[in-house]
């Protein structure tokens, strides 16, 4: 899969990796979502280790550190589990049927990229 974030093309299987390298992080899967201009924004979608426990604006400083600043989610979405197929594949059209109603925004809590 891949996105348009900010001009850029972005592979969301690049973001995953980068992202199931932080220890808390168990299950991770990266859809998009459109902004009021129409452009796609990402959405990391998180499931935790046991027993692990996740700070928000930690995870976001990671992924700038990990990822170039266009490839950083927007928004983070902590979940007890993803919904999969019968084949163990994420079903990423049914969080993105989900929204953003349960979303951490990076921007509101004010966490600026380093370019």
């Amino acid at each position: 899969d891949y996105l348009r974030v900010g001009g850029e093309n972005v592979s969301t299987r690049v973001v995953e990796t980068a992202i199931r390298t932080h220890p808390s992080v168990s299950e991770a899967a990266v859809v998009g979502a459109r902004n009021t201009l129409g452009h796609d924004e990402l959405v990391a979608h998180l499931v935790l280790r046991d027993g692990a426990t996740l700070d928000n604006t930690e995870f976001f400083r990671f992924c700038n550190q990990a990822l170039p600043y266009f490839m950083v989610p927007r928004f983070l979405v902590l979940q007890q589990e993803l919904p999969k197929t019968a084949t163990l594949r994420i079903e990423k059209y049914r969080l993105q049927e989900a929204g953003l109603a349960r979303a951490i925004d990076r921007q509101q809590l004010g966490i600026v990229l380093n370019r």
